[in-house]
């Protein structure tokens, strides 16, 4: 039982470190695409693919690494319950 439990502990201080390092990445790429949305406001870049194209990757990874905050999140709190 104690292996056990140390285990579980073990695996909660791995998903905490996951979870704020991912985290970490959400601000990163929330405050990048505020950026770009401020550059693609001026009337110069309308016409600038290359600035929506950025904004399209971005919006893809946000989204991705909120699926895997969501994912890892529900693991931890399966965990919390040992």
């Amino acid at each position: 039982l104690y292996k056990q439990q140390k285990e579980i502990k073990r695996k909660r201080n791995l998903l905490e470190k996951q979870i704020s390092d991912v985290e970490a990445i959400i601000i990163k790429l929330e405050n990048d695409i505020k950026q770009l949305e401020q550059e693609m406001c001026v009337p110069e870049s309308v016409n600038n693919n290359e600035l929506f194209e950025r904004h399209h990757l971005m919006t893809s990874q946000l989204n991705d690494k909120m699926k895997e905050w969501e994912d890892l999140s529900e693991i931890f709190e399966s965990l919390e319950n040992y």
